[in-house]
């Protein structure tokens, strides 16, 4: 299975989408779609059905195959594999199929795809001579990002890093990353005063921090097995890349670091701010990273494709039971 994906001929391109369109189908034919934002300033929340959802599913499912080959893209680019193999996609598309919930919100997928950006500019910071424009571009990115889930003004932390790590300490970067995150709400503000909407009751009432279970309490008996697996298998590549980047050549070993700095980072910010299980899609790139510059240097595959396979049919077995059972979490119903 995993030496089918270290090519990137047509053939791996069109696996990839069938395989898509096979995981996407069971949601498509059976739940609605969430518009949801969970901002102190700006909190919708309503549940789109009929045929926009349709339509909203659509969308998703074009932005899903966008950011699959983002992914892969800038997997080959730096080096995580090597060139023209698709092995990034097939372990980003597992990831984020593997639990519905991921793909109910319309807003929530498409802040991924910002974040994977964000993740390309960092991967571009060593040898550049942009490296205020990039610091600029992930702040503004973050901060537009920040406007759906706003906990994700915190990921700024990580270009931060990123720059200890390139040794990109320019004051100045540090600045613009900073002065980016603010200018979306700069025009936000702007508007709200605009419309008089800044002594609206309760605008600044919300709560922010807050602790959540949501692993173990949105999800199903399936779906905690197919995570304690991929958590399993994620960690084994974590710690298999901290313990050989020493080897790697050192624009590659700052790269990985970027990816594992960010997985972290992420993932506390997951557990103390998000509320709902669709957040955890922003942990899929850099997970799919780590899996994928692992399983690419694995002389021996055998283990793990029947790893891969019997994950891939404990999830597609879970799709089916929600399809059948027509079970949608709480928090969407």
């Amino acid at each position: 299975m995993l030496n089918f994906f270290k090519k990137g001929l047509p053939d791996q391109y069109i696996v990839l989408s069938l395989f898509a369109l096979l995981m996407w189908a069971p949601v498509l034919m059976n739940k609605g779609q969430l518009f949801w934002v969970d901002h102190p300033f700006l909190n919708v929340s309503y549940q789109i059905t009929g045929i926009y959802s349709y339509l909203v599913f659509g969308l998703l499912f074009v932005v899903i195959i966008i950011s699959s080959l983002t992914v892969n893209h800038f997997a080959n680019e730096t080096e995580f594999t090597g060139q023209q193999i698709t092995v990034a996609m097939f372990f980003f598309l597992i990831l984020v199929f593997s639990f519905p919930g991921f793909i109910y919100s319309a807003p929530v997928v498409m802040v991924n795809l910002i974040i994977i950006f964000v993740f390309g500019n960092l991967f571009k910071l060593s040898g550049t001579s942009s490296q205020i424009i990039l610091g600029f571009d992930s702040g503004f990115l973050l901060g537009l990002a920040s406007l759906v889930f706003f906990p994700v003004v915190f990921l700024l932390l990580l270009v931060w890093v990123a720059f200890l790590i390139h040794r990109a300490n320019s004051w100045r970067n540090y600045v613009v990353s900073f002065l980016g995150v603010l200018t979306p709400y700069v025009f936000l503000f702007t508007w709200l005063f605009w419309t008089d909407s800044l002594t609206t009751p309760g605008l600044f009432d919300k709560q922010l921090f807050t602790i959540s279970f949501i692993w173990i309490e949105q999800t199903t008996w399936l779906e905690k097995v197919i995570f304690i697996l991929i958590f399993i298998v994620t960690a084994i590549s974590f710690a298999k890349v901290v313990t050989e980047q020493i080897e790697k050549n050192i624009v590659l070993r700052r790269n990985l670091m970027i990816v594992e700095y960010g997985l972290v980072i992420i993932f506390v910010v997951i557990v103390f701010f998000s509320k709902n299980l669709t957040t955890g899609i922003f942990l899929t790139a850099p997970a799919a990273w780590l899996l994928a510059h692992t399983s690419y240097h694995l002389k021996k595959t055998k283990w793990m494709n029947l790893f891969l396979l019997f994950l891939i049919i404990l999830i597609i077995v879970n799709h089916v039971l929600i399809l059948i059972n027509n079970h949608a979490p709480e928090w969407l119903q």
